[in-house]
This record gives C-alpha cells, sequence and structure tokens, in this order.
C-alpha cells in the first residue's frame, strides 16, 4: 500500500484544474464586487459581469477591461491533544494523541483579468466576456487534504488554481439582459503499471499513462434596470474536476519469490461547486446613494468531497477499502448586502454576508469542517480622470475584507472509524474550530 500512497500524490500533482465559483464565491473578482459584500449587482459595473451576471455585460457599451490583484491570509484555531491517529488509520497499536497543524494553509494571492467587447445595438448589444483568474504564486495546487484529521474544506486549495470563464449576452428588450457563460474545468484519468522488487536478482520498472479531458459547466443569467430598480438572478450548474487513478502493482518483497499483485483505484473530486441560485435586487436612492440585497441558495446535500478514496479491485491480498470520511451535509442559503454612496471624487462602499455552515454533523469518521462565516467589507473607488492624475478615465478600486468563521466545538462519537471499542476516532475527544481570513486588493478599470 506505500506504493500506491506514493503514486496518487505524483498523479495529482500532474493535474491542473480550472474550475468554478470558489474564488469568486469565497472572496470575489473584481475590488468593486469584493468591497460590496461580493453581491452580484456590485460585479456588474465592469468585466467582472462575466462571472457574476454575464445578461449585464450588454448593458456597457464599447470595450471594457478590468485588472485585478487580490490576497487573503487565513488563520483558524489551535488544535491540540485530540487523537490524531489509531490502529484504523496507522500500523500504530493504539491510539495516537497529538496536536493538529493549522498553519499549512496557504495564503491566496492571485489576479484578475476581465473583458467585455459589446457589438452594439445593431446586433441587440451581443456581448462576450471573459474573465480569468490566475495564481500569482503557483501555477496551481492540487491537495486531497488529509482524510482523517480535521481539515477545512472550502480553504486548502480551491481558490490556488486557474479558473476561466467565457460568456455570450444580448438585449432582447430595452431593460432586460440576458446571458450565458461557461465555467471551463478538467477531469484526469490515470492508469499506472509498477512492479517493486528488492531482490538483486530483478529491477523494479514502471508505466504511467494519463488523460486530461476537458470539461464545462454552464450558467444563465438575467438583468434588468427599470430605474430606480436593478434586478438580476443567476442559475450556475454544477461543477466537478475529478482525477481517477488505476493501479496495477505487483511486489517481490523481503525474500518473498511469489508475486503479489495489488489493483487499485485511487479516486477523488478534487474540486465540487453544487447546483446554486442566485437573486439580487437594487435601488438607486437618487443620484448618489445604492442599495441592494442578495439570497444564494446552494445544494450541497449532492456536495463531493476531495478526500481520495482506495477502492480494491482484486488484490491478491484482498484489501479494505477507504472509510467514508464525509459528513452529513445540507443545503445552505447566502444572505449578503451592500451600499455604495457617491461623492464628487470618490464612492465608498461597505458590505456584508453571511454564509451557514453547510455541514451539519462532524461526529463520525473524518474531520471535514467548514464553519459558520460571517464576512465583513469595505473600499474606496476613485475616477482618475476626476482626480486629474490620467487624461483617460481609469476608474481605480480598493477593498479589505474580514471573514470571521464561528467558533464551533466538535465532539466525536465512541469507538474508532471501523466501529471497533478500543480505541477512538481521530479527533477524539473534542476539539473547537473557527478563524478568521484577512485580506484584501485593489482593482483598475477603463472602457475603449
Amino acid at each position: 500500500m506505500r506504493v500506491l500512497t506514493l503514486l496518487a500524490p505524483v498523479a495529482c500533482l500532474l493535474f491542473s484544474a480550472v474550475g468554478h465559483a470558489s474564488t469568486g464565491e469565497l472572496y470575489g473578482y473584481g475590488s468593486r464586487a469584493s468591497a460590496m459584500g461580493n453581491t452580484m449587482l456590485g460585479g456588474t459595473s465592469d468585466g467582472n459581469a462575466t462571472f457574476y451576471n454575464p445578461g449585464a455585460n450588454s448593458l456597457h457599451p464599447g470595450l471594457n477591461v478590468s485588472l485585478a490583484v487580490s490576497y487573503e491570509h487565513p488563520h483558524f484555531l489551535d488544535i491540540k491533544g485530540i487523537t490524531v491517529a489509531n490502529n484504523s488509520t496507522t500500523a500504530q497499536t493504539g491510539d495516537v494523541i497529538g496536536d493538529v497543524d493549522n498553519t499549512t494553509y496557504l495564503d491566496h494571492l492571485g489576479e484578475t483579468a476581465a473583458i467585455s467587447l459589446n457589438m452594439g445595438d445593431v446586433w441587440k448589444n451581443l456581448t462576450a466576456g471573459l474573465v480569468a483568474f490566475l495564481p500569482l504564486t503557483r501555477v496551481a495546487y492540487i491537495d486531497t487534504g488529509d482524510p482523517f484529521l480535521p481539515e477545512y474544506v472550502s480553504y486548502r486549495s480551491r481558490t490556488q488554481r486557474p479558473q476561466i470563464y467565457g460568456s455570450l449576452s444580448a438585449t432582447p428588450l430595452s431593460f432586460l439582459h440576458l446571458g450565458m457563460g461557461l465555467a471551463i474545468s478538467t477531469n484526469l484519468s490515470a492508469t499506472t503499471s509498477v512492479f517493486v522488487t528488492s531482490s538483486a536478482n530483478s529491477a523494479s520498472h514502471q508505466q504511467f499513462a494519463s488523460t486530461i479531458k476537458p470539461g464545462v459547466a454552464p450558467y444563465f443569467s438575467f438583468y434588468a434596470d427599470p430605474k430606480p430598480l436593478e434586478l438580476g438572478g443567476t442559475v450556475r450548474l454544477p461543477n466537478r474536476s475529478k482525477v481517477s487513478i488505476d493501479t496495477n502493482a505487483h511486489a517481490r518483497l523481503l525474500g518473498n519469490t511469489n508475486d503479489l499483485p495489488l489493483v487499485v483505484n485511487s479516486s477523488s473530486t478534487i474540486y465540487y461547486d453544487p447546483l446554486e441560485f442566485d437573486f439580487a435586487v437594487g435601488y438607486h436612492i437618487g443620484e448618489t446613494w445604492f442599495v441592494t440585497a442578495e439570497a444564494d441558495w446552494f445544494q450541497y446535500k449532492a456536495f463531493e468531497t476531495p478526500t481520495l478514496v482506495v477502492t480494491d479491485l482484486g488484490s491478491g491480498p484482498t484489501l479494505q477499502n477507504s472509510v467514508n470520511t464525509s459528513p452529513t451535509f445540507r443545503n445552505i442559503i447566502v444572505l449578503k448586502t451592500a451600499f455604495e454612496k457617491k461623492f464628487e471624487l470618490i464612492t465608498l462602499r461597505a458590505g456584508y454576508w453571511h454564509r451557514p455552515s453547510p455541514i451539519t454533523d462532524n461526529s463520525g469518521p473524518g474531520n471535514l469542517v467548514d464553519p459558520e462565516r460571517h464576512s465583513f467589507t469595505a473600499g474606496i473607488g476613485v475616477d482618475l480622470q476626476k482626480a486629474k492624475l490620467t487624461e483617460k478615465s481609469i476608474i481605480l478600486d480598493l477593498h479589505a475584507q474580514y471573514h470571521v468563521l464561528v467558533t464551533q466545538h466538535i465532539t466525536k462519537s465512541a469507538n474508532n472509524e471501523v466501529g471497533a471499542s478500543g480505541s477512538t476516532k481521530v479527533g477524539s475527544p473534542g476539539y473547537d474550530i473557527g478563524g478568521g481570513i484577512a485580506g484584501g486588493g485593489f482593482s483598475l478599470s477603463m472602457s475603449f
């Protein structure tokens, strides 16, 4: 089995996934939207509408370009003095008590480029849009997470990969704009054959083959602006990036001349973004005030966890399959609100959103956690032309965010992961989860 545990991470490193909704869902694209509570209508004033609501792209004439940089630093509560291993998860004969290292979660640092091109009234404002996010410190980071130790499932690597969205939109009525987009993803299937020997009379050898297949997940939107109102809705179909590795291993070890075949499948849904329905309403109070509220529904009951699952496909010695470490998930509604106040030279913004935990029970095997979150945002926008800093109108937006992860106590049930008495589950007797995420960023937007 040690051979298999070495092969799976190697294959994952070869797999670069492109997915949807993670960075946009957690932190936002573009500083205006991020400052306005990551609301849909806060994200429709520039090319980032391709992600939030592609229908709104048809509202903006000509060519629109936006460049943004964002940064977020997570910190989580210390977890100490719990069971970190036992006789069902390792070769240990009893429980191992220790601490969990929660400092290995990476900072989020990335750049977003957004562009939209409107063909004009003759073409019913047919508009093509593109949003691309790229991590600045690495091309991609793939980590399925520890299957048993406490693991903040939404914050390990969901925001550490390239993400691409393309869209088309049009204006069938003067106040109604319709759009659709595609979130691009990739899926990996691989096979590997390996012969491992410790005999001086033979040689170890291996063959590896993999296929990366593109995948897309569509999403659809409408945007209406019967002033002073704004209305928007977006439906996102589920999107997943999967990896599946078939391993056929043969070994001759420790003087054993017999062939020991190991035939297993290792599979994981590296990223999964559930079915989502978003609806937002905004209201203009005079020429200077704008307020918006939004509700987003997520079908987390169908969530597929990233934990790597090992399944025996007919090995010589009968192998035990992986234990199901997925907690109980529920569907959630995320509520958001924000306002914007325009002055002569600057625009002030602030927002808030609440994301309930989609996990209802962590008492069983595994410790995937995703605490309830309160997010507070603020920002400022400046037209550099009005400030007499540039000849052309270039909008500079800045934002700051702080996400409060609500403290929650996890209590583990009796017995170990396979139900045997005499040892305790990893995470026993219990621990607290929570923490915070601080960050911010800036963006530059211009129209031609």
